[in-house]
């Protein structure tokens, strides 16, 4: 278990893995091949600067998670699932 001070901090110790970022502005989620840093946001959401770091990130995938409005603990379960589901 890490735990970091920041969003920079822990985007810097996983920059060269595949990640998921769940995201309403996202699109349907795709396959992954390899392992991958899945990233939920806080319930209303990630900040603009948020978002523009992690999509600065090589490998990125914004995936839309439907349009219910989810829990953050939530986000990642369905977030896990699709994962499981999409996995080569």
């Amino acid at each position: 278990l890490f735990v970091f001070s920041s969003l920079a901090n822990a985007v810097d110790h996983y920059r060269s893995m595949n990640h998921i970022v769940c995201d309403p502005s996202g699109t349907e989620p795709s396959l992954i091949h390899d392992e991958c840093c899945i990233w939920v946001g806080p319930e209303g959401g990630f900040s603009d600067n948020e978002l523009t770091l992690l999509t600065g990130l090589p490998h990125v995938y914004r995936w839309f998670l439907g349009s219910a409005r989810l829990r953050a603990e939530t986000a990642a379960i369905a977030a896990l699932a699709h994962c499981a589901s999409r996995t080569v």
